[in-house]
């Protein structure tokens, strides 16, 4: 069966033909449907490929070397299947397949949107694919055979074995093979030497969806280390976490930016190296992550792909930095405007995130620049990041509150008296509210360090986020129109988050040595030990310590954290703690040192305030995008290509069938209730204003100035 693993040969022929062709006949269109043809042949032979993988993972086919590290014979099914992404080999090619669809996707969505840029820009989609299938037939082939038939494995890593991180790697995956489409427009245009804006409309739903996933992936990927790793944090920024962040910067800022530039034709210089960087920010992530320059539960040390990332990283550049160079004058923008408008509010977002994201790249290099040129050694604390970054954030949101209130129009002093006034009248009274409300949790007594005033901050920010949200809601309701909706709820998601980051700088510990019977409080709250029991299975061992949490009210709930030793990783315990989760504060239990004959145990208990309100604005930032790609996104395709219509029906259908079986999974794989009750209502909601845009595309199209 492993043998089967040469479709990838198949794959890699297909992308190189693809790219050969469409670069020497350039203008040639005869040969445009061909080549989408084999795209999706590349796409099929390249799924072909990893259900062949999945097929020996699952069968414990240990003549292949990949499965032999990650399949072991104790994993459940569904680990078994996602251990195609758990490591090195099967992850890139994972991403191959992934580039293959994008390409694919994007040859037969775009076929009747913009033929000028299509042809150069499946150019550019089949060279990035046809990279990454010569980088896993070259570097990372996991169908690598090792010549003998082993009993035994290694199985997957034990801190891997999570629900969370079966669907974290994947999303991102999707996030950053997303922005390759946006990268093969984005230098088609230039090298088509377009200033017009038109291109960018059927764009903006695949830097939507991009966007969405990379999102998700970050999100899912702060869970895990929260409910995993076990030291009751859940961004440690570690520098591959942190390589995940930064083209989540610029992504944000392309979301921003591309509204500006639809709307008055402003912000195109920038947008174009967005969208570049952007991706580049993806490979450079990837190539921290093979490269072995950094150690990192993340990264694989073994792996031998850093140079030619870096390779890529330096060809698209350059190709970029000469085609800019060239087309300079030709962005310049359509529309001139004034300091402290909506418009500079726009540019002065981008910048801001672009502090945030050369802040967080130099941090997360600076133990390398120590190494390379001093010869030391040397660590960025976490400290040094929140110290920082705090203050970036607050100025971000303020300014997204400001510019939410801020009218549209090409310049301010075009804006009539009155609205100038309706603005002061906004701006004073939602400043007020938000003053008060900051400084009454500013006084609050429990509130010291050097984060003392950013929960108070952050406070007054959401209360003025939220007045905007509704001032804006209001509006759209009264104007009858709604796109913009996604885009405010996507603000408001990100104040809550920050509401929940501040609580970081007021974590309190307890810890102690219990024995049957005792007990020790944390603030007003009595945690009685119960004893410890053990428990073992095919899968692992186990030791539990039963913990009796009552609280003043008289509520009593029992928690049990626990220490898992797995048998394929019998030197590698891991920590599997209980959370109970509350509005004001997590309560973090984690099992230490045990003398089981004696009974005792080490319990370690944190408080973690306002953590859940990162995971609800980590949700509604979801929903708001998946808002715009619905309300916004969706309608632009409609209208680009009614046809679709037609078609949407059975697509939908097909979709909902699958989203019913990703849910079955995500409870058949442990994932909490919660989370996919929140799945299933963002399906829900996304399908409702999928009807609400063809319904609206029927009747009206008008849009407020």
């Amino acid at each position: 069966m492993a043998q089967f693993g040469e479709l990838i040969i198949a794959a890699t022929v297909l992308m190189t033909l693809s790219a050969t062709v469409l670069s020497v006949f350039t203008k040639d269109e005869r040969f445009e449907s061909p080549v989408r043809k084999l795209f999706l042949a590349a796409a099929v032979m390249g799924t072909v490929a990893a259900a062949v993988l999945v097929f020996l993972l699952v069968t414990h086919d240990y003549r292949v070397t990949y499965v032999r590290g990650y399949a072991d014979r104790t994993m459940t099914l569904g680990y078994l299947v996602t251990a195609l992404w758990g490591g090195q080999q099967g992850s890139l090619m994972f991403w191959a397949m992934l580039q293959s669809w994008f390409a694919a996707a994007m040859g037969y969505w775009l076929v009747e949107k913009d033929w000028d840029i299509l042809r150069n820009s499946m150019g550019i989609m089949g060279g990035i694919a046809m990279f990454f299938w010569l980088l896993v037939l070259t570097q990372s082939n996991p169908f690598e055979l090792n010549g003998e038939d082993p009993m035994t494995s290694f199985g997957m890593n034990p801190l891997l074995r999570n629900p969370y991180m079966v669907f974290h790697p994947p999303t991102l995956f999707i996030g950053f093979a997303g922005f390759s489409v946006p990268l093969a427009v984005g230098l088609a245009v230039l090298v088509k030497g377009r200033s017009d804006n038109d291109w960018l409309f059927p764009l903006r739903p695949w830097i939507l969806f991009a966007f969405v996933f990379l999102s998700v992936g970050n999100i899912l990927g702060m869970v895990w280390a929260y409910e995993e790793l076990g030291w009751g944090g859940y961004w440690g920024w570690d520098p591959v976490e942190n390589a995940s962040l930064m083209p989540w910067f610029t992504a944000a800022a392309l979301v921003h930016s591309t509204m500006a530039q639809r709307r008055w034709g402003i912000l195109k210089r920038w947008n174009l190296t967005l969208i570049v960087v952007t991706f580049l920010l993806t490979i450079f992530g990837t190539f921290l992550t093979r490269s072995g320059i950094i150690q990192s539960v993340h990264a694989f040390s073994d792996a031998t792909e850093g140079p030619y990332l870096l390779g890529v990283i330096a060809v698209v550049l350059v190709v970029f930095i000469y085609l800019m160079v060239r087309r300079y004058k030709l962005l310049a923008p359509d529309n001139q405007f004034e300091m402290w408008s909506k418009q500079w509010m726009f540019e002065f977002t981008n910048w801001l995130f672009v502090i945030a994201l050369l802040f967080v790249g130099l941090a997360t290099l600076w133990p390398l620049f120590l190494d390379v040129f001093k010869g030391e050694q040397g660590t960025v604390p976490p400290s040094f990041f929140n110290k920082w970054m705090v203050p970036i954030g607050l100025i971000i949101f303020a300014t997204v509150g400001v510019c939410s209130l801020l009218p549209g129009e090409a310049m301010m002093k075009r804006a009539d008296k009155k609205k100038k006034m309706d603005l002061l009248r906004q701006t004073g009274v939602l400043a007020l509210l938000s003053t008060l409300s900051g400084s009454l949790v500013g006084l609050q007594p429990e509130l010291k360090g050097a984060m003392t005033a950013a929960p108070a901050v952050s406070v007054g920010l959401i209360v003025f986020v939220s007045g905007a949200l509704l001032i804006q809601m209001r509006k759209s309701y009264l104007s009858g129109y709604t796109m913009r909706l996604g885009g405010q709820l996507v603000h408001l998601a990100m104040a809550l988050m920050y509401v929940g980051f501040t609580g970081s700088g007021f974590v309190s510990e307890k810890k102690a040595n219990l024995g049957n019977g005792e007990f020790m409080y944390v603030d007003d709250i009595k945690i009685t030990y119960l004893g410890l029991r053990s428990d073992v299975n095919f899968e692992r061992e186990a030791i539990f310590a039963d913990l009796e949490v009552a609280r003043p009210g008289g509520s009593v709930q029992v928690v049990s954290p626990a220490r898992y030793l797995y048998h394929s990783h019998p030197k590698q315990p891991t920590s599997e703690v209980h959370i109970v989760t509350a509005p004001a504060r997590d309560l973090f239990f984690i099992l230490g040192e045990t003398e089981f004959r004696q009974g005792r145990a080490v319990i370690k208990v944190l408080s973690n305030p306002l953590v859940i309100w990162i995971w609800i604005g980590g949700a509604l930032l979801i929903l708001g995008v998946m808002i715009a790609m619905s309300s916004g996104g969706l309608r632009a395709v409609l209208e680009m290509k009614p046809a679709l219509r037609q078609k949407l029906s059975p697509v939908a259908v097909g979709v909902g069938v699958l989203a019913v079986v990703l849910l079955f999974g995500m409870f058949w794989m442990g994932v909490p209730g919660g989370v996919a009750f929140v799945g299933a209502l963002g399906i829900a909601i996304s399908f409702a204003l999928v009807a609400l845009a063809i319904f609206r595309f029927d009747k009206t199209d008008s849009t407020p100035s």
